[in-house]
C-alpha cells in the first residue's frame, strides 16, 4: 500500500517540478554589415623591386628636367610608397606642395601617404586641402568622408557623403555609406531609406540586401527580412553574415532543416562567430539530434568558459540523454562559478536524485532555499525528497512554504485521503482476522 502512495504522490508531484526549462535568455546583436567597400588609400600595383627602382631613377631624371611637373612627383612618392618608404614619400610630396599649392591630385596623395602610417589627423588635413582646391569634384568629398568615417567623426563624414550625393546623386556607395552612419546612430529608418536608395542604384550591392533585411528582422518585418536576406545570398551564396542572418530568421520561423544549411554555410566561412555555433546548436537540439547539439555546446563552453550559459545548457542536455554523470561534472563546474544561484543548485539537486545520491540532495536544496527563501521549485522538491523519507511532518512544512498553495492544498487532500483509505484498509483486515 505504502508503495502504491508513493508512486501516486511522487508522479503527481514530478510532474510540477520537473516541466522543462527554456534555455537562458542570450541576447544576439543584429548582425549588420559595416564592410568597407574599397580602401580609403590608393591600390598601388605591385612591382618588383628592381622595376620600381629602375622606374624611379627614371623619374628623378625627368624630375631634374621638369622641375615644376607636380605629376613627376606623386608618381616617384608612389614608388617611395610601394617600397614602404613613406617618410621620403612625404618629404617629396611637401617639397612638391611649395612648388604648386593648388594640386588637389598632390594633397590626395598626402592624404593617403599619411594613412599608410595611420597618421589620421594629417590625412584628414590634407584631403580638407584637396577640397578647397577642387570643391566641386564628388570624389573628393567622397575621400574626405572617408576619412572622417574611419576616425570615427560621423557627424563630418555625414556633411561630406551629402555633398558628394549633392554632387553625384547616382553614387549607390555613399548611399550604403550614409546608412551605416545612420545605424551607428541608431536611426534605422533613416538607415532602412539609404540602403534602399543604394540598391535602387547598384541591385547587386548584397552588403546593402543584408542591411535591409536586418533592419526589418528588428522591426519584425520577416517576410520582407527573409526577401532581401536571400536576395542578398543569391547574390553571393558563401556570403557568410547574409548566411547567418538569414539562418536566425528561418530558425525562428521553425524551418530547422533550412536554417542549419545556411548556418552551416556561414560557419563554413568564419570559425569565429560564437552565435554561430549557438544558433547550430539549438537547431540540432530541435531536430532532436541531441548528440550533435551536445558537441557544439561543448565546444562553447570549453572555448568560452567565462560564458556559463554554455554550460547549463550542456548540463541540461546531458540531462536529457540521461548522461547524468556528464551532468553532474558540468553542474560541478558551475557550482564553484556560481556558489549562490538557487536555480543551478535545483537544477544540481535533480541530478544528484538521478544518481541515488540522495545524502547530498537534502543540503543542495537547502542550500538553494537558503539562497532564494521564497522558490517555490526548491521548496516542492525538498517536500519531495521529505516523503520519500516517509518524513511527512517535514514535507508538508515545505509544500506549504513553496508558495504555491492551490497544489499544496491538493497533494495535502490526497495525503488525507489516501491515510484514511490506508487506515480503513489496515482497520478492516485487523477485524477480518479477528
Amino acid at each position: 500500500m505504502k508503495k502504491i502512495f508513493f508512486i501516486i504522490f511522487l508522479s503527481t508531484l514530478f510532474i510540477s517540478t520537473t516541466a522543462k526549462d527554456s534555455y537562458p535568455d542570450l541576447q544576439h546583436n543584429d548582425i549588420f554589415d559595416y564592410s568597407l567597400l574599397f580602401e580609403n588609400t590608393s591600390v598601388y600595383k605591385q612591382f618588383p623591386e628592381k622595376t620600381i627602382k629602375q622606374s624611379m631613377q627614371m623619374l628623378l631624371e625627368l624630375i631634374d628636367e621638369n622641375p615644376d611637373n607636380i605629376d613627376l612627383y606623386i608618381a616617384l612618392a608612389q614608388n617611395y610608397n610601394n617600397l614602404k618608404q613613406y617618410e621620403e614619400a612625404l618629404k617629396l610630396l611637401n617639397e612638391a606642395s611649395m612648388i604648386d599649392i593648388d594640386n588637389s591630385s598632390l594633397y590626395r596623395t598626402i592624404g593617403e601617404t599619411n594613412e599608410l602610417i595611420g597618421n589620421s589627423d594629417e590625412a584628414i588635413k590634407a584631403y580638407n586641402k584637396m577640397v578647397d582646391v577642387d570643391y566641386l569634384n564628388h570624389e573628393n568629398h567622397f575621400k574626405l568622408g572617408m576619412a572622417y568615417f574611419l576616425n570615427d567623426n560621423l557627424e563630418e563624414s555625414q556633411k561630406e557623403f551629402n555633398k558628394t550625393i549633392e554632387i553625384n546623386p547616382f553614387s549607390a556607395v555613399t548611399y550604403y555609406y550614409l546608412g551605416l552612419i545612420a545605424l551607428k546612430s541608431q536611426e534605422l529608418d533613416n538607415a532602412l531609406l539609404f540602403f534602399l536608395s543604394s540598391i535602387k542604384l547598384q541591385p547587386d550591392l548584397y552588403q546593402s540586401l543584408n542591411n535591409i533585411g536586418v533592419i526589418y528582422y528588428v522591426k519584425r518585418n520577416f517576410n520582407e527580412s527573409e526577401k532581401y536576406l536571400n536576395k542578398a545570398v543569391q547574390l553571393n551564396p558563401k556570403y557568410e553574415i547574409g548566411n547567418f542572418n538569414l539562418g536566425r530568421l528561418l530558425l525562428r520561423e521553425g524551418k530547422y532543416e533550412e536554417a542549419k544549411e545556411k548556418l552551416e554555410i556561414s560557419l563554413s566561412q568564419n570559425k569565429k562567430r560564437e552565435k554561430t555555433y549557438y544558433l547550430l546548436g539549438l537547431i540540432f537540439e530541435q531536430l532532436n539530434k541531441i548528440d550533435k547539439s551536445i558537441e557544439y555546446f561543448k565546444y562553447l563552453s570549453d572555448a568560452y568558459e567565462e560564458n556559463i550559459s554554455y554550460k547549463l545548457i550542456l548540463a541540461k542536455l546531458y540531462t536529457i540523454i540521461e548522461d547524468y554523470k556528464s551532468a553532474e561534472k558540468c553542474y560541478n563546474v558551475l557550482i564553484k562559478q556560481n556558489k549562490d544561484d538557487a536555480h543551478i543548485l535545483v537544477d544540481y539537486g535533480i541530478v544528484l536524485e538521478k544518481l541515488n545520491k540522495f545524502d547530498q540532495v537534502e543540503h543542495v536544496y537547502k542550500k538553494a532555499i537558503k539562497q532564494k527563501p521564497y522558490y517555490s521549485r526548491a521548496h516542492l522538491l525538498l517536500a519531495k525528497n521529505y516523503f520519500k523519507k516517509m518524513n511527512f511532518k517535514k514535507g508538508i512544512e515545505q509544500l506549504l512554504k513553496s508558495g504555491n498553495y492551490l497544489y499544496s492544498s491538493i497533494m495535502i487532500v490526497i495525503l488525507v485521503v489516501l491515510f484514511v483509505v490506508v487506515v480503513c484498509l489496515a482497520l478492516k483486515i485487523f477485524f477480518h482476522h479477528q
